[in-house]
């Protein structure tokens, strides 16, 4: 595959942390999304972006006022993306790096647009599921994709009122449930704590029989 590219490639050193999500999301899932990207600028994770409006555009948002790193992945019109002034000073100041595997010029194929989500939980360690439909949509296509290739931990927002998309995730082996910041633990500890819990339960489950 050709990759074409704007930035720093350099940003592939660090942790990468894919936030992915619906277009459409309510109050309290831009202010999840805005809280959990804070943190893990604060950690020092690239946020991994799809560039498309709602969560994806939010999270690259936040990491970028917040001196983080955005590594955003489209799936149209790069040309047009790197007009966006945010991006574009991002990518001038070394902590925005845009990827696209189609033309810079290509106009919006939902074709591309699946095929893109690949490449967002392939480049990262960790992926957080904001908010998603079920059974439908590129959220809930990529984390089912991801969930049988393993390319990425998945993470899904876990609180009242969620998508039934996420309650279905969430029912799911291997699945990390966050359903609040927590200061106290960093994101890996967290993960690494959840981990041991699940391999506790499974073991205490093998001596049943």
């Amino acid at each position: 595959p050709v990759l074409y590219y704007s930035g720093d490639l350099s940003l592939f050193n660090n942790t990468n942390m894919a936030i992915v999500g619906s277009r459409n999301i309510d109050e309290k899932g831009i202010n999840f999304t805005r809280e959990f990207t804070t943190k893990c600028c604060n950690e020092k994770y690239n946020i991994v972006s799809g560039g498309a409006k709602g969560v994806d555009t939010i999270a690259e948002e936040t990491a970028l006022s917040n001196n983080g790193n955005a590594i955003v992945i489209v799936s149209d019109s790069m040309q047009k993306k790197i007009q966006d002034k945010n991006i574009r000073n991002g990518v001038i100041n070394g902590n925005c790096l845009i990827l696209s595997a189609i033309h810079p010029e290509e106009r919006f194929l939902v074709y591309n647009a699946m095929d893109r989500n690949k490449y967002i939980y392939a480049a990262s360690e960790y992926a957080l599921v904001v908010s998603s439909d079920y059974q439908k949509g590129g959220t809930w296509t990529g984390a089912i994709e991801n969930h049988k290739k393993d390319w990425a931990k998945i993470l899904v927002r876990k609180q009242t009122d969620i998508p039934i998309g996420n309650q279905k995730l969430l029912e799911m082996d291997g699945i990390i449930p966050i359903e609040e910041i927590q200061n106290n633990l960093s994101i890996e500890q967290y993960v690494n704590s959840f981990k041991s819990k699940f391999q506790k339960e499974q073991a205490d489950q093998m001596k049943l029989f």
